[in-house]
């Protein structure tokens, strides 16, 4: 994200994304479709994002989390952070898979996440 608040390919590590890509996937996906309260991930954010990653390929998600490093917050659900995710209750959510952070936009506090396999393709500059 620059300074003006636009979205930019620094959050995407594994891939190396221009940053014309990240705003083109930021502008396909109007609203976000999962919000993270106050009370902060639970394993059933973790099962919704694998849902709907699997529907639509890209997807944005709210963090309404005080002081949230939104990049950490994006690492913990994709599953690649060090949370214990574990409602201890029988809540337990699996780790998501295939899910990967594309960017964050800190102004909104979105994070835009999405397939792996689909990241890969647009890294190779395959076109869908």
């Amino acid at each position: 994200m620059n300074a003006g608040g636009e979205v930019s390919a620094a959050a995407v590590p594994e891939f190396d994304l221009a940053e014309k890509t990240v705003e083109e996937l930021w502008m396909r996906v109007k609203k976000q479709l999962i919000s993270v309260g106050k009370g902060g991930i639970k394993p059933s954010h973790v099962r919704s994002l694998n849902s709907l990653i699997a529907a639509h390929t890209l997807v944005k998600v709210k963090v309404n989390i005080p002081n949230a490093d939104l990049e950490e917050v994006g690492l913990e659900l994709a599953g690649k952070g060090g949370l214990a995710l574990g409602g201890g209750d029988g809540d337990e959510a699996s780790p998501a898979v295939g899910v990967s952070v594309v960017t964050v936009n800190p102004n909104q506090k979105v994070i835009l996440f999405a397939n792996t396999e689909f990241l890969a393709s647009q890294a190779r500059g395959e076109t869908s």
